[in-house]
């Protein structure tokens, strides 16, 4: 029996903007169809994959997420966590006859877009179909501002979430599991779809050679035992990393579609 790669996080860990299959939604181009074999945990050999992802999940759901799976990770499996902005919020707000939740998962973008630029179109929706009102949206983004600003609360949010997410990776390597921990400081270093598509594509997630840097960083890890990848950890190691990926042959550039992109 072959042993299992789990993955939690959020988009980037779904794969959200080059894995069909997995994490993108139904918008992106048909000329992207051929790009999700980049998504990084299609490229760890020796693995059977289990995507337990979820986009737009916090860190409260990822744990959860990981605590659900415990029964169904095994001696020899590998994990991979990928922890998400350390003041996202996630509020269940309904559950349907399958049991799947409808949460208000505040993150840094759904912020921006109701505070500065006051899109309120996923708003609507959420209060259509769970009947929140817009008091208890608006209290809620409170919530999240106030884990936000100052930075010290960030980082209190942070030190949290690593420290009980460590004990899960202690727990699992004592099982015999390999376990490694990433977070989203991680997100802006590598290339992301709007870059790679010159701006056809708008979409800040990993493109295939985002997906491809990020693989190359996580092997470098688990080459040389480093169990918590972050961007302090990546700069730092920057040269050690892109010469192991030129020893496993992770240096070649993926050229984007030519032709011009239809939705």
């Amino acid at each position: 029996m072959s042993n299992t790669l789990h993955i939690f996080g959020d988009s980037f860990s779904a794969g959200v903007g080059v894995d069909i299959e997995q994490g993108t939604p139904p918008h992106v181009p048909k000329t992207y169809k051929s790009y999700s074999q980049f998504a990084f945990y299609k490229n760890i050999k020796g693995y059977k994959v289990v995507n337990h992802a979820v986009a737009g999940a916090s860190n409260e759901l990822i744990s959860v997420s990981l605590m659900k799976a415990l029964p169904t990770i095994k001696k020899g499996d590998m994990v991979v966590v990928g922890l998400t902005e350390w003041a996202r919020v996630s509020v269940p707000l309904k559950k349907n006859k399958k049991h799947i939740t409808l949460d208000l998962n505040l993150t840094g973008g759904f912020f921006l877009e109701h505070i500065q630029e006051k899109r309120l179109d996923y708003i609507e929706h959420l209060k259509k179909e769970t009947g929140i009102t817009k008091e208890q949206i608006n209290v809620a983004f409170k919530f999240y501002e106030l884990l936000t600003f100052p930075q010290k609360y960030a980082d209190l949010k942070r030190d949290y979430y690593v420290g009980a997410v460590t004990q899960f990776g202690n727990h699992l390597y004592n099982l015999g599991v390999k376990f490694y921990m990433w977070d989203y400081t991680l997100w802006e270093l590598f290339e992301n779809m709007s870059t790679w598509s010159d701006g056809e594509y708008p979409d800040g997630h990993w493109s295939p050679n985002g997906h491809r840097s990020f693989l190359g960083l996580l092997l470098w890890g688990i080459h040389t035992n480093t169990t918590y990848l972050n961007a302090s950890v990546y700069k730092s190691n920057k040269k050690q990393v892109i010469r192991y990926m030129l020893e496993i042959g992770l240096d070649q550039y993926i050229q984007k579609p030519s032709s011009r992109l239809h939705i």
